[in-house]
């Protein structure tokens, strides 16, 4: 199976970490290497991930406007972490973009950074999505 990647450069920006090529959105056969190739785990994962990120991107959110800058970067870290593990790599990479952001003071550039992080996550979403559907027919 080929990786899903982020949308070309007219409908999605490239990853700032390697502007060259185009993230990953979610590369399912790395997740399931690491997952011993277990469909009923892969699925379970999914489902966890996609109901807890939506409260850890809106955490992020919400500290972003208080501009406690090592608090975005810890939540950054977290999110990025929890994207790469699962594949996401767009999304860990808009997330990563955001932590560099606050760890070098730039709070203008860290919520900046959010709207890319938004737009990945609802891309990833909607492949992992896909991918529980398709798994579960």
């Amino acid at each position: 199976m080929v990786p899903t990647q982020r949308q070309p450069p007219s409908t999605a920006s490239t990853s700032a970490a390697n502007p060259a090529s185009p993230a990953l959105i979610f590369d399912k056969a790395a997740l399931l290497g690491r997952l011993m190739d277990d469909e009923h785990i892969l699925r379970k994962v999914l489902a966890i991930f996609l109901d807890h990120m939506p409260r850890q991107i809106e955490d992020l959110q919400r500290l972003l406007e208080t501009g406690d800058l090592a608090a975005v970067a810890r939540q950054a870290h977290s999110i990025k972490g929890a994207a790469a593990n699962l594949g996401g790599d767009s999304l860990s990479a808009a997330a990563l973009d955001a932590e560099h952001a606050a760890t070098r003071g730039d709070l203008t550039a860290a919520r900046e950074s959010m709207a890319q992080l938004q737009a990945d996550f609802a891309q990833l979403k909607r492949v992992m999505t896909e991918e529980l559907q398709t798994t579960t027919t």
